[in-house]
C-alpha cells in the first residue's frame, strides 16, 4: 500500500441548509492549491502558495462551505483504516452577528466534517465532482472567504493550501 497524492481539481462551494448551491466561489486545480507534489509533503512555503483575497460572498449561520474535488484519473483506495489525508489551510474572516465582533482565522483539516468517508476499495472517478468535506457556519455567525491583506505580513497572510491523499492499493 502506498500513499498517492489526489491530483485534480478543487471548488469551494457555498451551499444553503437545503444542500443547494448558491455560488460558487473558487475552482483551482491541486497543484495551484499548493499541493507539495508529493504524497505526505504538503507545501509549508506560505510565500508559494495561493493569496485568497477577501470576497463580498457572506456565508451565514447554517450554510455550508463544501469542499469539492474532481480527480484528473481514477484512484482506487486500499482496504486500510484512516485511508485519507488531508492537509487544508483556508482563510476566513470571522464574525459573530451578536457581539459583533470580526476576527480573521484558518480553517483547517479539523474543521471540516468529512462527507465522502474511506471505504474499501472505493473507487474516486475520474471527471466525477465529488463533496470530500463540509464546514457548517455556527449560529449567530457569519464567514467570508480570505483575510485583509495589510501591513508586513502582506507575502505571508491569506494563504490557502488544499492537499488530498490516499492509500493505495
Amino acid at each position: 500500500m502506498t500513499d498517492t497524492l489526489m491530483v485534480g481539481t478543487y471548488r469551494l462551494v457555498h451551499k444553503d441548509a437545503n444542500d443547494i448551491v448558491l455560488n460558487t466561489m473558487l475552482e483551482m486545480h491541486s497543484i495551484e492549491l499548493g499541493a507539495g507534489g508529493t504524497a505526505g509533503a504538503p507545501q509549508t512555503d506560505l510565500q508559494r502558495m495561493i493569496t485568497l483575497m477577501k470576497n463580498g460572498v457572506i456565508i451565514g449561520e447554517d450554510e455550508k462551505l463544501v469542499i469539492q474535488f474532481k480527480p484528473d484519473a481514477d484512484v482506487t483506495e486500499a482496504a486500510a483504516a484512516n485511508a485519507h489525508t488531508k492537509t487544508y489551510k483556508m482563510p476566513i474572516t470571522f464574525r459573530n452577528l451578536r457581539s459583533r465582533q470580526v476576527f480573521e482565522k484558518d480553517l483547517n483539516t479539523g474543521h471540516f466534517t468529512t462527507a465522502r468517508a474511506t471505504a474499501v476499495s472505493q473507487v474516486w472517478n475520474a471527471g466525477q465532482w465529488v463533496d470530500a468535506d463540509i464546514y457548517t457556519v455556527p449560529a449567530q455567525s457569519a464567514i467570508v472567504l480570505g483575510h485583509r491583506v495589510t501591513g508586513s505580513d502582506a507575502r505571508t497572510a491569506s494563504k490557502i493550501r488544499l492537499q488530498f491523499d490516499v492509500v493505495t492499493t
